[in-house]
């Protein structure tokens, strides 16, 4: 029997910072699901997001679209900061290419994204 490969995602706070947590692959409903959760929490004035890819393999062109939409509301309507890791180089170099960074901050690991919401101006 195949299991079936359903996208999910994690959200948790770690040190009062949203941290979510996409799993198996990303593509737009899974983008669109994101994004209402962090607007949840920028109306309750939490704007230092992290989203953690390192369970999320496979991103699909419609979910790199979600993230760049994402990350215009986190960074220019809230003036917050928006921290992505985990990405494999692939994914970061698309990322970059779809101009998400440097707007939105990159880093290796989940701890990393951490200490950069906690020292954003560094």
């Amino acid at each position: 029997m195949n299991e079936q490969k359903t996208p999910e995602i994690d959200s948790t706070e770690i040190k009062g910072f949203p941290v979510f947590l996409p799993k198996k692959y990303l593509e737009i409903s899974m983008a669109k699901k994101i994004n209402g959760l962090v607007e949840a929490c920028l109306n309750c004035g939490k704007n230092h997001i992290l989203i953690d890819f390192s369970q999320c393999p496979t991103i699909i062109s419609p979910g790199v679209v979600g993230v760049l939409e994402l990350m215009y509301k986190v960074v220019d309507d809230y003036g917050g900061v928006l921290v992505i890791s985990g990405l494999s180089d692939f994914h970061a170099r698309v990322f970059t290419m779809a101009h998400i960074f440097p707007e939105a901050r990159r880093a290796a690991t989940l701890e990393e994204g951490i200490e950069i919401l906690e020292n954003p101006g560094k």
